[in-house]
């Protein structure tokens, strides 16, 4: 396992967000206005066509990962240093189809790695709803399920930034991320729970801090990728 912390990784953020915060404050709000106005108004303008709706939803998602591959794409590229034009963003959309495909494989192996877990939590849970200590062990069940939950989904974290990076295949971008999170699910976890805090943070001031909370997060996640795949 490489070693890293979520401390280096938000240090480093933090140092590539000031020295360059014009940029990064430009990249965000265009992509934000890239991703809310168009699903605004389309949504405004078909609210009362319901045939339309799924229609509507999808072209939306093919839409959000266009987005999201040419903004991981710049934040690769700023690791590396290199900072790209904002148009960037829309430029790959060749990417969408492998994301669009991956995202419903690596949904259904989620699922699927869930449905046991999830047979034994009610099927045991039944069986003990008729014990004393029946609710207390049902919570330890619950917690136990939540742990698992968690696993899988650090474990298959990094599946969209292989994608994007490398595009190498459905296969191969599933193995690539579970092999390169063995033994570093619980820095993982620690970093999730610092980058929520830090997010947070950015919304109480007033909403205007997640202009600088969001690209830190984003770089900083970014970051790891990078350590965790060399």
């Amino acid at each position: 396992m490489k070693k890293f912390s979520a401390r280096e990784a938000f240090s480093y953020s933090w140092e590539t967000f000031k020295k360059n915060w014009k940029y990064f404050l430009g990249l965000e709000i265009v992509f934000l206005l890239v991703s809310f106005v168009p699903s605004a108004v389309l949504q405004k303008v078909f609210a009362n066509n319901v045939a339309l709706n799924i229609p509507i939803q999808i072209l939306l998602y093919l839409y959000s990962l266009v987005l999201a591959a040419g903004l991981t794409k710049i934040l690769l590229s700023v690791i590396d240093g290199k900072f790209l034009p904002t148009r960037e963003i829309f430029t790959h959309y060749r990417l969408v189809w492998p994301l669009f495909i991956t995202s419903i494989v690596v949904g259904f192996l989620i699922l699927l790695l869930m449905l046991p877990a999830v047979i034994i939590f009610f099927g045991v849970s039944t069986i003990l709803s008729q014990n004393a200590f029946g609710p207390f062990l049902t919570v330890i069940l619950g917690v136990a399920f939540a742990v698992w939950v968690i696993y899988v989904s650090l474990r298959l974290f990094f599946w969209q930034y292989v994608v994007i990076d490398k595009n190498p295949g459905v296969q191969a971008a599933i193995r690539t991320a579970w092999n390169m999170t063995k033994g570093a699910v619980w820095p993982l976890f620690l970093f999730g729970l610092l980058a929520i805090l830090v997010t947070l943070l950015g919304a109480l001031l007033l909403g205007v801090g997640l202009l600088v909370t969001i690209p830190v997060v984003q770089v900083a996640t970014v970051y790891l990728y990078k350590k965790l795949s060399q």
